[in-house]
C-alpha cells in the first residue's frame, strides 16, 4: 500500500474505489490486483473483459463486474504510438463515459488503474469529477524522442493523474518533476521465512521455467 502522505487520496475508504483490470491478467500485475483484492474486501473491481483475473475475482466472492472497454493501446516504437495517440483517446473517452455511468451509480469517488490504455480512461474520468490513481510498473526511457517522450508523459499525467504510486524508487524518479503527487510502494508479498537462511555448501542448481501461460 501507497506510504502515508498529507493527500487525503491515500487516505479515503476502500468502498469509494474502484480498481480498473484489463481481465485477463495472470502474473505481475495480476498479483498486485489480486493482493488487493484480499486485504482490501470492499474495493470494487471493475474488469474491461473476461479472463483469468476476473475468473479469479469472482471465484473470491470479489465485488467485480465487466464494463467492456479499449485494452489494446501498448505504446510501443515513438512515432507509431504518437500516430495511433488520437485514436486510442477516442475510444478511451467512449469506455470513460461506460464507466461513469456503472460507477457513479454505485458511490465510487477514486478510479485506480494500472496500464497505460485505462489510465487515459481515467483521464476523462477526472474531468467527470472523479479522482484518479496510477499505478506505474514500468521504467520510462528518458531519452526516447531526445527527450520529448518523458514531456509527453508528464503532461498526459497532469492531465489525467490525481497521484502516481510507482513500484520503486527507481521508476519513481521518472515522475518526480512531473508536478504529480507520488505515493512510492513496495513489495507487498507476505514473508515466508523471518531471518534469512544457511547458503548450501554443496553447488546450487536453479531451473527457470518461462512462458507458463500462452500470453507471456
Amino acid at each position: 500500500m501507497p506510504d502515508a502522505a498529507d493527500n487525503t487520496l491515500a487516505l479515503s475508504p476502500a468502498d469509494k474505489a474502484a480498481m480498473i483490470c484489463l481481465g485477463n491478467e495472470v502474473y505481475g500485475v495480476g498479483a498486485v490486483q489480486k493482493s488487493y483484492a484480499a486485504r482490501l474486501p470492499n474495493l470494487t473491481f471493475v474488469c474491461m473483459g473476461e479472463g483469468a483475473l476476473y475468473d479469479w475475482l469472482r471465484k473470491q466472492g470479489v465485488n467485480v463486474s465487466i464494463v467492456p472497454g479499449d485494452t489494446h493501446f501498448v505504446a510501443g516504437g515513438s512515432a507509431s504510438t504518437l500516430m495511433r495517440m488520437p485514436a486510442a483517446l477516442k475510444r478511451s473517452r467512449d469506455t470513460a463515459h461506460h464507466l461513469t455511468d456503472h460507477l457513479e451509480s454505485r458511490g465510487i469517488q477514486i478510479v485506480h488503474t494500472h496500464w497505460l490504455s485505462s489510465q487515459m480512461v481515467s483521464g476523462f474520468m477526472r474531468s467527470r469529477g472523479f479522482r484518479t490513481v496510477w499505478h506505474i510498473h514500468n521504467n520510462m526511457s528518458p531519452d526516447r524522442l531526445w527527450g520529448l517522450g518523458r514531456k509527453l508523459n508528464h503532461a498526459l499525467a497532469r492531465w489525467g493523474a490525481d497521484a502516481i504510486v510507482p513500484v520503486s524508487h527507481f521508476i519513481g524518479q521518472n515522475w518526480r518533476d512531473s508536478g504529480v503527487p507520488i505515493h512510492m510502494i513496495h513489495n507487498g508479498v507476505d514473508p515466508v521465512f523471518q531471518t534469512l537462511r544457511p547458503l548450501p555448501t554443496s553447488p546450487m542448481r536453479c531451473i527457470a521455467a518461462g512462458r507458463l501461460h500462452p500470453p507471456k
